[in-house]
């Protein structure tokens, strides 16, 4: 059975979740135009 989306353990991993998901994409999309920068260089 699936628990509803308000209980209290559920939230808080949700809630924890975020903001290493955030940092992540930040991490990500900060490297990403350096990844195109070097992509050619290291192909050559």
């Amino acid at each position: 059975m699936l628990k509803p989306i308000n209980d209290k353990k559920t939230v808080a991993a949700i809630s924890h979740d975020l903001p290493a998901l955030y940092i992540l994409k930040r991490v990500f999309f900060s490297l990403l135009p350096k990844l195109i920068i070097f992509l050619p260089l290291i192909k050559s």
